[in-house]
């Protein structure tokens, strides 16, 4: 295939997330499934769509409408696919071929993957050691790499991190292209770039539905923008990405806004308390975070993974690196029940481990 194809993809591995049997923390998941009488009225609904005609824009105009009302925004300001990888695969698409993608370090590691793969360069800018954004730091890469395009997940993956406001606007202000504020866990914070829509065309935020409205499985994200990047971005993406299936279960969600809040109240609470417990274990560094998840860092990260998800069938993530992310690893909030079998097995793995 080498004489085929740009070597990226030959160099680049196909992401696949095998199946472990066990307590499964590693896909920043909710814990918890969408209520069955939820799952009940969708089922109705499905029952009476046409599944033998394509998508049109008036499937998606419920969906626009309510996500316009929920937002204060215009529905043209929309744009809406099966998840919001697909959007950022194709902002990377829009520009030049020979620009840079600035992306902080570290960072959601999709970035740099579709970044890479699309033949784009890429610019990184290194975060604290507490995983804090450096705003003169950033500030002075973008002036010196004059990047096409810039991704910032906020809070940021896997990290956790939230972002200080009036550097991101500093950033967005400065910045001579799109500027993606990646919001995929904003149910978890409410801290939101969505006020400066008005102050910036070049501002793009992103949603997902993936976490707290317990949706990873039925890929539903969307942007939102000035109206005129939003018509440049549906021009990259391909039609009929949204199924109706998809719509209408999105539709029936968005009536159910408190489910939503409450979905993330928990895992917020859940958060709390496994922060507080894991920091009581001897060797073990946890960072605060604003997100489904938390990061810990300890010696012998990639031995402890892999005696948790072998021996212990606790399936935990793995992130560690040579650079920012040592000795790292990423647990996404469970259940309490789950989390308490997580705090007691790491505990054994920490002592085998010791003792060995």
């Amino acid at each position: 295939m080498k004489k085929y194809f740009r070597t990226e993809i030959e160099d680049t591995e196909i992401y696949q997330v095998p199946y472990r049997p066990g307590i499964k923390l590693d896909q920043n998941e909710s814990p918890w499934d969408v209520p069955i009488e939820l799952k009940v009225a969708i089922t109705e609904k499905l029952i009476k769509a046409d599944w033998n005609r394509y998508p049109l824009n008036e499937d998606y105009k419920p969906v626009l409408r309510k996500l316009a009302k929920e937002h204060n925004v215009l529905l043209e300001q929309f744009v809406l696919s099966n998840g919001t990888n697909s959007i950022v695969q194709a902002l990377i698409n829009m520009i030049p071929q020979n620009s840079k993608v600035l992306i902080l370090d570290p960072s959601f590691s999709h970035y740099e993957k579709q970044i890479l793969l699309q033949g784009r360069k890429l610019a990184k800018v290194p975060l604290s050691e507490d995983f804090e954004l450096l705003p003169e730091r950033t500030i002075t890469a973008i002036k010196k790499e004059k990047p096409g395009l810039i991704l910032i997940a906020n809070p940021n993956s896997p990290t956790g991190t939230l972002f200080d406001k009036k550097s991101l606007y500093r950033i967005i202000q400065m910045a001579n292209c799109p500027v993606i504020i990646d919001e995929a866990f904003y149910y978890f914070t409410a801290e939101t770039a969505l006020d400066w829509l008005n102050d910036f065309s070049n501002l793009v935020i992103l949603r997902s539905f993936s976490r707290a409205a317990a949706l990873a499985g039925v890929r539903f994200g969307y942007a939102i923008t000035d109206s005129d990047m939003a018509q440049s971005i549906e021009k990259c993406l391909s039609p009929f990405r949204l199924s109706k299936i998809t719509c209408l279960i999105i539709e029936e969600i968005l009536d159910h806004p408190k489910y939503i809040q409450e979905h993330a109240q928990n895992i917020i609470k859940e958060r709390g308390r496994l922060f507080s417990k894991l920091q009581t274990i001897d060797g073990v560094q946890v960072f605060p975070s604003e997100a489904n998840f938390l990061l810990l860092r300890m010696d012998k990260a990639k031995e402890v993974t892999k005696k948790l998800v072998e021996e212990e069938k606790v399936i935990i993530r793995d992130v560690s690196n040579d650079t920012t992310l040592e000795n790292c690893l990423r647990i996404t909030i469970g259940t309490p029940a789950e989390n308490d079998m997580l705090l007691m097995a790491l505990k054994r793995v920490k002592n085998d481990l010791k003792e060995g």
